[in-house]
């Protein structure tokens, strides 16, 4: 099991604990009428946690932005492992719906 897979298992385990249903690689429609797709999606009540696990790079943090403003009702969370904040763009700070979290590893994670 991959360092993704295993981080995607344990946050499973932790939201189920919290009482959400979890879904991995569900699809939510957006404003749009497009359809984007999320590693993990949690829900409970009608609140919406959806995270996405990338590795930091043009493409995937604008693809993220295009998410997170055209699926703006759900709460959104890009987990980055290991990248300085400097390098991720100032723009996903000014996301309301949108929360870029970084981490070292699993436990660094679930304290965020």
């Amino acid at each position: 099991m991959s360092d993704s897979e295993r981080m995607k298992e344990t946050l499973k385990r932790f939201l189920e604990e919290k009482g959400f249903s979890i879904e991995f690689n569900r699809a939510l429609r957006g404003s749009s009428g497009l359809e984007h797709v999320f590693d993990i999606v949690a829900t409970r009540e009608g609140t919406i946690l959806c995270f996405d696990v990338i590795n930091p790079s043009e493409i995937s943090v604008l693809s993220s932005l295009g998410k997170a403003i055209d699926v703006s009702y759900v709460q959104f969370f890009l987990l980055c492992k290991n990248v300085q904040s400097a390098k991720l763009p100032d723009i996903l700070r000014d996301i309301d719906a949108l929360e870029a979290i970084i981490y070292s590893d699993v436990e660094d994670l679930l304290r965020k």
